[in-house]
């Protein structure tokens, strides 16, 4: 099972952010290509908490791809931490744009006892200055 978790928590800023994305015809594409793929658009931590029945029923294991908005998940971060280890989660793929937000949340999940197993950086947009920051943790148990 793999819970995509990207521009998960753009709703919570709500109308400035339609309006935004409606002046922006590229994000109301990447906004039908997530509803089309089944992609949920929510709060982070709320579709979390509602899913995380079905999620504990899961066979397969637990992968989470989380790319939050460039602020980071700020005070939301340490719940989402725990729901994802009481779910028994593998492994979590952590995508930053901005490095002191994504590195602040690495560093939350290291003390939320996830261990580091890779690192990188990924050059999506070439000749520019953008460059996303990657990082795979798992539970820090034996590998």
């Amino acid at each position: 099972v793999i819970v995509f978790v990207a521009d998960a928590v753009v709703d919570k800023r709500g109308k400035d952010d339609q309006d935004r994305n409606n002046r922006h015809p590229r994000r109301n594409e990447r906004a039908s290509i997530r509803a089309a793929c089944g992609i949920p658009q929510s709060e982070v931590l709320a579709w979390l908490r509602r899913e995380q029945p079905k999620l504990k029923e899961a066979a397969a294991p637990i992968r989470v791809v989380l790319d939050p908005p460039r602020e980071g998940l700020a005070e939301e971060l340490g719940p989402i931490v725990e729901i994802l280890k009481s779910l028994g989660a593998e492994e979590i793929l952590l995508i930053g744009c901005e490095t002191d937000p994504w590195a602040s949340a690495l560093a939350r999940f290291m003390r939320h006892g996830w261990a580091l197993r890779r690192l990188g950086a990924l050059d999506f947009f070439p000749q520019t200055h953008h460059v996303e920051a990657l990082a795979v943790l798992s539970p820090n148990r034996p590998l």
